[in-house]
């Protein structure tokens, strides 16, 4: 192969190299966000299950989940902030509460 083939070659290769590296990113963006969105569900559950708990265990327990829950989400919304993603929320048909 010629040097100008090969140098033909590698451009269309780092193309190639770049598109994929995109694609990639992008869906770990996508995935990122779903986790986050996930995260608060699960955040609003543990929460619903603290209000209607009913004993000191039950209350114990639902006290665990809700901040292990809570932390959980603030560790993602780091991340996708840290990535620079805006997060939409459906239910109010915009940006979620809170990103900024």
């Amino acid at each position: 192969m010629t040097m100008p083939a090969m140098n033909k070659a590698a451009k269309l290769l780092g193309k190639r190299s770049a598109a994929l590296a995109t694609r990639r990113q992008k869906r770990e963006n996508l995935a990122l966000a779903l986790e986050v969105k996930k995260a608060l569900r699960d955040w609003n559950v543990a929460l619903n299950h603290f209000e209607h708990a009913v004993g000191p265990d039950q209350t114990e327990y639902a006290i665990y989940a809700l901040e292990a829950a809570e932390k959980k989400y603030e560790m993602l919304l780091r991340q996708a902030k840290a990535a620079k993603l805006t997060l939409w929320d459906d239910e109010i048909g915009g940006v979620m509460e809170g990103w900024t």
